[in-house]
């Protein structure tokens, strides 16, 4: 959503991110990519 906070939570407290520096944006980037590289990586370590 457009606009919106995105919230982290740590052992050191609640922290706002920006959505490109979330674990989820960092997986789906790096995959788009290089889907074949990418899929290496996770079967063949």
């Amino acid at each position: 959503m457009p606009g919106a906070t995105v919230l982290h939570l740590t052992p050191q407290g609640i922290t706002e991110r920006a959505f490109r520096q979330t674990d989820h944006f960092i997986v789906i980037r790096e995959f788009y990519r290089d889907p074949d590289a990418f899929m290496a990586m996770l079967f063949d370590g």
